[in-house]
């Protein structure tokens, strides 16, 4: 199928219709859901790909060296005609590991114009990271993934992201942003919390330990009334070493945050660093 618009079906059924094409090594559907101008970013590899044809051919290749039961799994989703984010899972087969990954991305016309997925590197053994840095070169620098707003916030999901920062930077009022029943994730610590209270504690807890607490700032907001993506410059002390990240959330009727998604590169942390993380899980080498 080629791109076109998101339509009533909603970013959902989009995100499905893409990752089904990318299970399927479906490279004719995937490509059609490529805008020709697209601009593709991995925030850990630092490496930029610009062009639907290029993009084809990058994926051909990943295609043409993994097996055909390797591929892409999604995990949830939430955005609007504009784009949003979505966590997946890569099968070992395409990378060398399993990787738990969150990305924003960005539609004009149901189709990708920008992407850029964020993701732990200790999620991979390494060797295979050091290998796919030196495959492609740093373009990026990590002091410089942090990107400007590139189109208008919706509303509710600006103001659940102002309202979440605010509280974050004041360390007071959290609660007042979170459901009852909430469930926070941070890919990079591999940990789950779930409740408000519990979340509100977590957070309270690490403040300094993290690069999205205080003194982070969300840089471009991506999505709709019931979710989507915040990317985020991460806070001084982690400017150079993690750059940026990216929460992805849902929100529930009332704009109240339902699920929180931390996605970011923990790799290029100092073991001491690393070591001061929340419940931090161990390298694979």
């Amino acid at each position: 199928m080629a791109g076109g618009a998101v339509g009533d079906s909603g970013f959902g059924a989009w995100a499905r219709r893409y990752f089904a094409a990318k299970a399927g090594h479906d490279l004719d559907t995937l490509t059609g859901l490529f805008h020709p101008v697209i601009d593709y970013e991995d925030a850990v590899l630092c490496r930029r790909t610009s062009g639907a044809q290029r993009m084809r051919a990058t994926y051909q290749s990943i295609f043409e060296r993994a097996a055909a039961s390797a591929g892409s799994s999604l995990a949830w989703s939430a955005g609007d005609e504009r784009g949003g984010a979505v966590q997946f899972s890569n099968d070992a087969g395409l990378f060398g590991a399993p990787m738990r990954v969150a990305a924003v991305i960005e539609l004009d016309g149901g189709r990708v114009v920008r992407q850029r997925d964020y993701w732990d590197g200790r999620a991979i053994p390494a060797g295979t990271l050091t290998g796919l840095r030196t495959q492609y070169p740093c373009h990026l620098p990590p002091a410089d993934l942090p990107v400007g707003q590139r189109r208008p916030r919706d509303p509710v999901l600006g103001a659940a992201a102002e309202r979440f920062r605010s509280a974050l930077d004041a360390a007071k009022g959290l609660d007042r942003c979170l459901a009852e029943d909430a469930v926070l994730a941070d890919l990079a610590c591999g940990l789950e919390i779930t409740g408000r209270s519990a979340i509100t504690q977590f957070l309270a807890d690490w403040p300094d330990r993290l690069p999205y607490g205080p003194g982070a700032r969300e840089t471009n907001v991506v999505g709709g009334a019931r979710g989507g993506g915040w990317e985020w410059a991460a806070a001084a002390e982690f400017r150079e070493s993690v750059g940026a990240g990216l929460t992805a959330v849902r929100l529930t009727d009332d704009g109240l945050i339902a699920a929180l998604v931390f996605a970011w590169d923990a790799s290029r942390l100092t073991g001491r660093d690393y070591a001061r993380l929340p419940r931090g899980g161990a390298r694979r080498d």
